[in-house]
């Protein structure tokens, strides 16, 4: 019999002798909150979706991406005879095209990433030839920014630096604490209709000891100041432990990586997370206006930082210009490219700021403000 047992049973008939029970599991905290039909989610990590596996095999059979700033400039300009280039013609020049794309033909390659598998959603309903299918299995995913950037090994972790720097900044910057809030939920497991509000919170995570896991429980107070501009509220319904949320004209979403506030918006946005008691992760997934995320992108990951993991933003803005599936401009062609951003949640409850109400009496009384 082995050690774990005897003591099991030692416990158990140490109970019966002194008249009591051994005590129950312990309620969490996320079970505890959906008593009141309600339970709250705190993001703690996102990461642009990429869909990888070992060594890229499957997605990019081709390798990754080879031709970042440095690799570039050095092909660009291979004579280092001193008084040959000025630097307005070299690095200027260079940095400007980052800055002003166009969508001429390259003479560099540029990998896309491949395969049939990826994160995201069903934008529009159908299942087409350019569509991926989930890891989960369902099919008729859009998700044509994981093709341009799939294979740039800034964007895949764990090593890569967009994407370490994407997780940190999460974790420990309070500017893009979002908080997800479920009410009218009567079960997590399968629910027709449940109401979802995007909120922003002010307070910091809540880790183990050594401060790398997030644990479930903490408290979120609310910012009703701020970030108005950020709050959406949107309906949904849970399916065998996954929420999906109706798409919205724009799905808002804060963020903050590598010290620069932006604002990520997706068209026709969605929110698909699978959900329990204590944790949720999934993604945030729409139509992604190709000009705002490319200037957004540069203004986060500058060509310094580029550089790390060979970034090519001259491919990366051609490819997503040539990708692009939806919301035709004036000339016919297309101006958002479909994409997914994969995020992490853990439970946590919230605290609405207190406001003075008048009682019919004259005294105040502080209710929360909703």
């Amino acid at each position: 019999m082995s050690l774990i047992l005897k003591r099991a049973l030692l416990a158990t008939a140490v109970a019966g002798v002194l008249g009591t029970s051994v005590p129950a599991a312990a309620v969490s905290p996320g079970e505890q909150a959906l008593k009141n039909r309600a339970i709250s989610y705190v993001m703690t990590d996102s990461q642009w979706a990429v869909y990888q596996t070992p060594g890229g095999k499957d997605e990019c059979p081709n390798g990754l991406s080879k031709w970042g700033p440095r690799e570039r400039f050095k092909e660009m300009f291979p004579d280092r005879t001193p008084g040959k280039y000025s630097l307005k013609d070299t690095q200027i020049a260079l940095e400007g095209s980052i800055w002003n794309p166009d969508t001429s033909p390259d003479t560099f390659e540029y990998i896309l990433a491949g395969g049939t598998t990826s994160y995201g959603a069903n934008l529009d309903g159908k299942v087409g030839p350019n569509d991926f299918t989930s890891p989960e299995g369902e099919k008729g995913i859009d998700n044509q920014l994981f093709r341009v950037i799939g294979c740039d090994d800034n964007m895949r972790g764990p090593n890569g630096t967009i994407y370490g720097v994407g997780g940190n900044y999460v974790r420990n910057v309070t500017f893009n604490r979002m908080i997800v809030e479920l009410t009218n939920v009567d079960s997590l497991a399968n629910d027709a209709d449940v109401d979802v509000k995007i909120t922003r919170g002010l307070d910091k995570l809540m880790t183990d000891s050594g401060g790398d896991r997030m644990l479930p429980g903490g408290t979120q107070r609310i910012d009703t100041r701020w970030a108005k501009k950020f709050t959406q509220t949107l309906k949904g319904k849970i399916v065998d432990g996954v929420l999906r949320t109706t798409p919205v004209p724009v799905l808002k979403m804060i963020d903050t990586r590598n010290r620069t506030p932006i604002e990520d918006l997706f068209r026709d946005g969605v929110l698909v997370l699978k959900v329990s008691s204590d944790y949720a992760e999934g993604v945030a997934a729409g139509y992604v206006d190709i000009n705002r995320f490319y200037f957004n992108f540069n203004k986060e990951f500058n060509t310094f930082v580029q550089a790390y993991g060979r970034t090519d933003a001259h491919g990366m803005y051609k490819k997503m210009k040539e990708l692009a599936d939806a919301y035709p401009g004036k000339d016919g062609k297309n101006t958002a490219i479909s994409g997914a951003v994969l995020m992490k949640f853990a439970q946590a409850f919230v605290e609405y700021p207190a406001k003075q109400v008048v009682k019919d009496d004259g005294a105040p009384s502080l209710k929360p403000a909703r």
